[in-house]
């Protein structure tokens, strides 16, 4: 094997390393966005299913201590 041979070859297996951490980037990147947009959605979903469940009660559950406006908000 000669030296042109071997500096082609390491030529190549750096350029597929170097291609490897540009789609290991881009992948790590659109999956970190995606589970940001998911868990934001399930956050907003909970949310707003609890807050219906909220005003769903009659107004006396509202005079329990324990029910009050803000032990409900926090």
């Amino acid at each position: 094997m000669g030296w042109e041979t071997m500096k082609h070859e390491v030529k190549k297996i750096s350029l597929l390393f170097y291609a490897t951490a540009v789609v290991t980037i881009i992948v790590h990147v659109i999956a970190h966005c995606s589970f940001g947009i998911m868990g934001g959605r399930l956050t907003l979903r909970v949310r707003e299913r609890m807050f219906a469940a909220i005003l769903r009660n009659e107004i006396c559950w509202f005079d329990d201590v324990n029910n009050t406006s803000a032990m409900l908000s926090s």
